[in-house]
């Protein structure tokens, strides 16, 4: 089990992904600090917080298997666990493990226990299609509907931890985490969109906006993130340098949506089943990391 455990960790949830969890709760938990004009401090509450995002973050991807194991079968057949390297017994060791970690990091922190007990109910309600799969798999803008919004309740679940920190918060700065959220937008659908002659059964968000629109989407999202940060970068009166270079990193980063816009044009060397994923993945580093530094 442990080496088919290691196939699954190095293909579908590898140490990017661990530390994507983790950078989305320090980025925001930084960001937090320095509009309060706090130091930041890698507290217990802290630690608590980026540790339980991360693995509410692979609790979805485990139960994502749960959930398109069928369909990975046509779509994804040399997936893990489609092409049988990964048993589904497997799975839900992982999926337990993870509940019972997920419990014993706030089995002392009632209030921030509360926070993760939302993120988690909303979880398994996504588990089980809100109980409309029929409709939600017929339609991927009602699954991106329904679906998504758990990418603010982890924005939320942070914010309800940086309040036991610093209890004289501004509600306000919890306005900030759109744009965070949004890089995860622009993911989910850079991630689902293809070149027309690469379209099969699997729907993806070019299929149902067009090959022209959905890109444009996607870029749109990565811009909220771009200027909901840079006005944040304003209010907390960095040098215009930053805020001018932070715009330029991201408008070079979208480069590639135009030109798929344009003429379809992709890397020679991009999957192309997912040829703009990459650069959603940028951006949100980009994002991410830009938060750090400032």
């Amino acid at each position: 089990m442990f080496n088919r455990i290691k196939i699954y960790f190095k293909e579908m949830f590898p140490i990017a992904n661990f530390l994507g969890g983790l950078l989305l709760a320090v980025s925001f938990l930084l960001l937090l600090h320095k509009f309060h004009g706090k130091t930041f401090r890698l507290d217990q509450i802290t630690i608590l917080c980026a540790l339980s995002t991360m693995f509410f973050i692979l609790l979805i991807r485990l139960m994502d298997e749960f959930k398109d194991y069928e369909d990975d079968l046509v779509n994804y057949p040399d997936r893990p666990l489609p092409s049988g390297r990964v048993k589904l017994e497997d799975i839900r060791v992982l999926y337990y493990t993870v509940i019972v970690i997920l419990i014993g990091l706030h089995i002392t922190v009632p209030k921030l226990a509360i926070a993760g007990l939302v993120v988690f109910i909303f979880s398994l309600l996504m588990l089980k299609w809100f109980f409309m799969e029929k409709a939600i798999r017929a339609s991927l803008p009602l699954a991106l509907l329904s679906h998504h919004p758990i990418v603010y309740l982890y924005v939320g679940y942070i914010y309800v931890a940086y309040t036991m920190i610093d209890p004289g918060h501004d509600i306000n700065s919890l306005l900030y985490g759109v744009p965070l959220a949004f890089t995860y937008t622009s993911w989910e659908i850079s991630r689902k969109i293809r070149k027309p002659e690469h379209e099969d059964s699997y729907t993806t968000y070019s299929q149902v906006w067009g090959s022209k629109r959905a890109p444009c989407i996607a870029a749109l999202c990565h811009y909220v993130t771009a200027i909901g940060f840079a006005h944040y970068y304003y209010t907390m009166k960095l040098p215009l340098w930053w805020t001018i270079g932070y715009l330029l990193g991201h408008i070079i980063i979208s480069i590639p949506y135009f030109q798929f816009i344009k003429s379809f044009k992709i890397s020679p060397n991009a999957d192309i089943k997912r040829p703009l994923r990459i650069y959603s993945e940028y951006s949100m580093l980009w994002a991410k990391a830009a938060l750090i530094i400032s």
